[in-house]
């Protein structure tokens, strides 16, 4: 009985620890190690914007010493005004209620950024938009079997926009001997 449960443990352990969601850390080592190819004056070329669930990559924890504008959907509630406790529906929501017309509206007076980050389902709903704008595909970064939350997919996507030089970010730093 024992020798079963530390089995079936230790599979556990390593499932959820090395493939389970493993996406959302891959996109962060995979952007953070980007080599510097373009100048200061490129606009958007420094930032990345993640259309993503909330809280499902690392952040800005991963992202120490590296010249980067990140972004991610807002998830943050927001109250009708100071006496109502109507909660209004978050750029998250929004985003994910309908994609298309989220990222229209907010791509028509922003700058594209130089990398998107979306999930398989999003991306085959934006696919004609992500040509439309210069958007490559250039990444696929297997994420689980089986989503189990809201807002997840099986893949997870990277675009790169064409438009602009590739990403810079800052050199890596060197141990001193």
């Amino acid at each position: 009985v024992v020798l079963i449960i530390i089995v079936s443990n230790v599979a556990a352990l390593v499932y959820l620890g090395t493939i389970h969601q493993r996406a959302t850390i891959a996109v962060t080592h995979s952007i953070r190690n980007t080599p510097n190819q373009h100048s200061e004056t490129d606009v958007g070329a420094n930032r990345v914007d993640f259309l993503i669930g909330c809280h499902q990559t690392p952040g800005h924890s991963y992202f120490h010493g590296v010249d980067l504008q990140l972004r991610w959907l807002d998830c943050s509630p927001k109250f009708k005004d100071d006496h109502s406790n109507e909660i209004l529906p978050t750029e998250h929501s929004l985003f994910h209620e309908d994609p298309a017309r989220w990222i229209r509206n907010e791509y028509a007076t922003r700058t594209l950024p130089a990398k998107l980050v979306v999930y398989d389902y999003v991306a085959v709903e934006l696919q004609e938009w992500f040509g439309q704008q210069g958007l490559q595909k250039t990444e696929e970064l297997f994420h689980t079997f089986t989503p189990v939350e809201g807002g997840t997919s099986n893949w997870l996507f990277v675009y790169t926009n064409t438009n602009t030089p590739p990403l810079r970010t800052a050199p890596k730093r060197t141990a001193k001997a």
